[in-house]
């Protein structure tokens, strides 16, 4: 089930609200590929956890997760120019 999109600057970490929580990224980048075998974007996963990063004794991984979508730098159509805000996918099982 999809609750929303959204774009946002691109972090690693993404602190969200008074400390109370935080995304993660999951793993590496995956390649996202056209219908003629070509990449056209990437797609990496976040996990939410409650509580500071800066204190992995007290975080909490939840149900929460997000997928967020970029296309690769430099990626432009003629006359126009694409910026670096990825989209983001978030859901809950």
């Amino acid at each position: 089930m999809t609750d929303g999109y959204f774009h946002e600057e691109r972090e690693k970490i993404r602190i969200v609200g008074n400390g109370i929580g935080f995304w993660k990224s999951m793993g590496e980048e995956d390649q996202v590929y056209d219908s003629s075998g070509d990449v056209f974007a990437f797609k990496t996963y976040f996990t939410y956890f409650s509580g500071s990063p800066h204190n992995a004794m007290k975080t909490k991984k939840t149900i929460w997760r997000m997928e967020e979508y970029r296309l690769p730098m430099g990626c432009s159509t003629k006359g126009q120019e694409v910026t670096n805000l990825p989209l983001h996918s978030i859901s809950s099982p």
